[in-house]
């Protein structure tokens, strides 16, 4: 009676590996049913991946069972550039106003109308001193 291995009755499963670089990255990341597999099951590189470049790579990832067999399954790397951080002050950023703006400012818009950041502001002014002259009004 022939025995199979291990490595003959599990089917390994992987998934992409998402990495940026200066992370640490473990092969059985690459393992998508690692709860199906035997505990003992050790993952390791073939050859470690290198991930230098941003972009799409692939590495191969042998799998040990318990019994000693092995199987290697490739997996998908797809290696991030690390953001870079500003040095120094950050750019300004600035606003312009449509001063040709006839409206009176805090005028409700309706249907497909457009107000500017000057009808925002003035709307908040009158609001707040709604609120204001109510309170005054309250505390007499």
């Amino acid at each position: 009676m022939t025995r199979i291995s291990m490595a003959g009755k599990f089917a390994i499963e992987t998934r992409k590996i998402v990495y940026m670089s200066g992370d640490s990255l473990a092969p059985r990341e690459g393992i998508a049913n690692l709860s199906e597999l035997p505990p003992e099951t050790r993952f390791s590189w073939q050859k470690k991946p290198v991930l230098e470049t941003p972009g799409l790579t692939q590495a191969t990832i042998m799998v040990e069972y318990p019994d000693a067999s092995q199987a290697a399954v490739k997996v998908p790397i797809e290696v991030l550039p690390r953001p870079v951080k500003q040095k120094g002050p950050s750019q300004n950023v600035s606003i312009q106003f449509d001063h040709q703006n006839k409206r009176t400012p805090g005028t409700i818009l309706s249907g497909n109308q457009r107000g500017t950041m000057v009808d925002a502001f003035a709307g908040i002014g009158l609001l707040v001193k709604a609120v204001k002259k109510g309170l005054s009004r309250h505390r007499q």
